[in-house]
């Protein structure tokens, strides 16, 4: 009998750390490994945020070292004409900037980190068909593409959230079932700022 195969989908799991707090991305590895169960995969430093990733195998990446430029693509794009398409996406972006996104048809979620223009970019497709959950915990944000990777341990239940799912089988609007857990908006340019991610 041959070897069995597990599909993993492509997810990814990203906590941004202000540098107000954290100098280093090592003195903030440390939280990101006992919050989120792993080391991470990735990280950066950009002037306002130190970012510790931890990603799928699945899921795409395209780096540009000369420009400083990080595109982790979630999902697919349907209107590429390459065959990698984080490298497509990384190319449209710098050519055009965040406007890129308004020609991009598909079912993802893409997030762009830009050191040299200090930019943290979350950009969903028109119908959020690859949701990606955001929250303020423990004093860093976090983003990601599965409630189960998202830290909820000591979060408390979001009571609105709950009521919706017990009367109608799904939650309304961006709520989860965790008080603070939001669902980032369809067809948005989210911008990480020291507030949060706003669009």
């Amino acid at each position: 009998m041959g070897k069995q195969h597990t599909y993993t989908p492509s997810c990814f799991l990203a906590m941004f750390c202000s540098r107000k707090r954290f100098s280093s991305s090592e003195t903030s590895r440390g939280e990101f490994v006992q919050i989120g169960k792993a080391k991470p995969d990735m990280s950066f430093a950009t002037e306002s945020f130190v970012i510790h990733l931890l990603l799928s195998p699945l899921t795409r990446v395209a780096a540009d070292q000369e420009n400083q430029v990080t595109l982790i693509l979630h999902g697919e794009v349907y209107n590429n004409t390459e065959d990698d398409q984080s490298q497509f996406l990384k190319k449209q972006y710098l050519k055009r900037g965040e406007s890129f996104s308004r020609d991009i048809n598909g079912s993802f979620a893409i997030l762009v980190i830009d050191k040299r223009n200090d930019v943290i970019l979350l950009i969903t497709d028109r119908v959020n068909s690859r949701k990606v959950f955001s929250s303020n915990y423990k004093g860093n944000y976090w983003l990601s593409t599965s409630l189960n990777l998202h830290p909820t341990t000591d979060v408390d239940l979001d009571i609105v959230g709950v009521a919706s799912y017990l009367a109608n089988g799904v939650i309304n609007n961006d709520r989860t079932l965790f008080d603070g857990v939001r669902i980032l908006e369809r067809a948005n340019i989210h911008k990480l700022t020291e507030e949060g991610f706003c669009h």
